[in-house]
């Protein structure tokens, strides 16, 4: 018998910061951004099988937060297990500081 799939579902946050990733890539790099969706997607999709693959977020000890990186950028997550939903909050570049008021939208 086979894991439940949770839903992943992304925040309107994480849904511009992935608007923005693909914007810029587009520009600049068109082979980049095909990498980088097909990375995304592939992550996203193990979270629906193992929703605590990610590591804590270092900076938010003490907290639930997890993250899965992606080449440079942050897949940052909380997995909300009696939802059985993991809730995409920011995704995020690795060289920005990440402030925890991110988080809160």
């Amino acid at each position: 018998m086979g894991r439940k799939k949770v839903k992943v579902l992304l925040s309107r946050r994480a849904q511009r910061d992935l608007d923005e990733i693909y914007r810029y890539l587009a520009e600049r790099s068109p082979a980049g951004l095909a990498k980088v969706d097909l990375k995304i997607f592939q992550s996203l999709k193990r979270l629906q099988e193992m929703p605590l693959s990610g590591h804590e977020v270092q900076e938010l000890s003490g907290r639930k937060y997890r993250e899965v990186l992606v080449y440079h950028y942050r897949v940052i997550y909380r997995y909300l297990e009696a939802k059985g939903t993991v809730r995409i909050l920011t995704i995020y570049h690795g060289r920005r500081f990440l402030s925890p008021a991110v988080l809160q939208g």
